[in-house]
C-alpha cells in the first residue's frame, strides 16, 4: 500500500512539473514573439515616447482683501 502511494506522489510531482515547465516556456515564447513584433515595427528606430503635459505647479501665496 505505500508502495502505490509513493508512486502516486511522484507522479503527481512529476505532472506539476510538467505543467509548470509548460506554463514556463509559454511564458518564453510569448516573451520572444513579443520583443519579435517590437523589433519589427521600431525597425532600427526608436518611437518617440508621448510625455504627460505637466501641470503648472499651484503657488501657496495668501490673497491680499
Amino acid at each position: 500500500m505505500t508502495e502505490d502511494c509513493r508512486m502516486f506522489t511522484v507522479a503527481c510531482v512529476e505532472a506539476e512539473r510538467r505543467e509548470e515547465r509548460a506554463e514556463r516556456e509559454k511564458r518564453e515564447a510569448a516573451k520572444v514573439k513579443a520583443n519579435a513584433r517590437k523589433d519589427s515595427v521600431t525597425d532600427g528606430h526608436e518611437l518617440p515616447t508621448k510625455k504627460k503635459a505637466q501641470k503648472p505647479k499651484k503657488k501657496n501665496v495668501r490673497q491680499k482683501h
